[in-house]
Parts: structure tokens; C-alpha cells; sequence
């Protein structure tokens, strides 16, 4: 399943409320029937637009800074709620979990640019410089977490150089399928199961 969220992106839209409590099958985000008081959504009401997580509300923080923060524990909750999901269904140790992005931070101005987010509070591109669309270190490398239960070593590190490109070679290799033969990509299977050492190969 690909699953690309749009939170934290750059108009700062933060939720209506808290997210729900639990996870999985009987807590979390939940659909509703179209009769609903909630139409589809569990979270379809409230204040569009208002929700500061409580942890952030008495920071010394910009408002774009507040709103950023409440994104990214936004994601944090959703991702724990799949998480528990695939617990529940009894399948967590065998799915293959990615999570990245597709650049690096970017100077968010919101909605009618009353407020902004500062990359830098953050630290959100660490010792590198340069923000989204910058063609320097910090615009276009980006952290990339796997999760594989038994398969992948917990807190293994991969510095073999990798793109977006590999992960269509990488899941066939999971699936135990042909690698297309249109496709540059490399599997990163043997990487992160700590099967071959963080250089470049011939492959490349």
C-alpha cells in the first residue's frame, strides 16, 4: 500500500481536534456511515483549522512553528495507528514498513502568509545545508526509516546511497519477483538486512 500524506506541507492547515484515542481495528481514525454524525470520518467535526497539540500550546514558538510541531504529531499518531493495525491483524511481522519523503524541509509560509515555520528550530536538515528545492545536501537528502520485524536488525543503520528508484527493485525482491528489467533501481534488501557491507557495488 503506498500511503502519502500531505501533513506537514506548507499552508500549516492544522486538524480540527485531537486525534483519537487508540489504535487499530477498536480506536484511532474510523469510518463512519454517510448518516453519521461524523460523515465518513470519525474526526469530520470541530473548528476547521484550530487544533494545537497541548504539548506545543505554551512553547515560545511562533504560531508557524506551534502548527508545524502539531503536524508532525499528527503523523506520529496516524503511523502508530497502522502500526497497531497490523497488530491486531496479526500481520505486523510480516510487512515491510518505509517511511520517507521527497525533499528535504522547506521555509513553510502559511495561508495568507501570516505566519511562518523556521526549518532551523527544528533542526530539521541537521548538520547539512539547504532547504526544499535547493539542489544542496539538506533540499534533497532525506532520513529514511524501515521496520521489519525479524527481517531487518532493530536499530541497524544503512549509509549505502540510495533513490526513490530502488524501492521498486527492493519490493519485488520482498515479493520474490522478477526485478523489471526497465528500472536503473537497486534492491536495498541485502543492505538492510545487514547481509552486505554500506558499499557501492558493481550493480550501480
Amino acid at each position: 500500500m503506498y500511503l502519502a500524506y500531505d501533513a506537514p506541507h506548507a499552508a500549516l492547515q492544522i486538524p480540527t481536534q485531537e486525534y483519537p484515542k487508540g489504535g487499530g481495528i477498536n480506536g484511532g481514525l474510523q469510518w463512519t456511515g454517510q448518516s453519521s454524525t461524523t460523515p465518513s470520518i470519525n474526526t469530520a467535526s470541530g473548528t476547521r483549522d484550530s487544533y494545537i497539540h497541548p504539548g506545543y500550546v505554551n512553547k515560545d514558538w511562533s504560531e508557524g512553528d506551534k502548527r508545524h510541531a502539531s503536524m508532525i504529531r499528527r503523523l506520529y499518531n496516524a503511523a502508530g495507528d497502522i502500526i497497531q493495525l497490523l497488530k491486531y491483524l496479526d500481520i505486523d511481522e510480516e510487512t515491510l514498513i518505509i517511511f520517507t519523503s521527497d525533499n528535504g524541509p522547506h521555509h513553510k509560509v502559511g495561508s495568507g502568509g501570516q505566519f511562518a515555520q523556521n526549518p532551523e528550530l527544528f533542526q530539521s536538515y541537521a548538520n547539512l545545508n539547504g532547504i526544499k528545492r535547493d539542489i544542496w545536501e539538506g533540499g534533497i537528502r532525506i532520513p529514511t526509516i524501515c521496520r521489519y520485524r525479524v527481517i531487518i536488525p532493530e536499530s541497524s543503520i544503512v549509509t549505502y546511497p540510495s533513490g526513490q528508484w530502488d524501492w521498486l527493485a527492493t519490493f519485488a525482491d520482498v515479493a520474490k519477483a522478477a526485478i523489471p528489467v526497465y528500472t536503473d533501481g537497486v534492491s536495498l534488501m541485502p543492505f538492510l538486512t545487514q547481509q552486505s557491507d554500506n558499499k557501492i557495488n558493481d550493480k550501480r
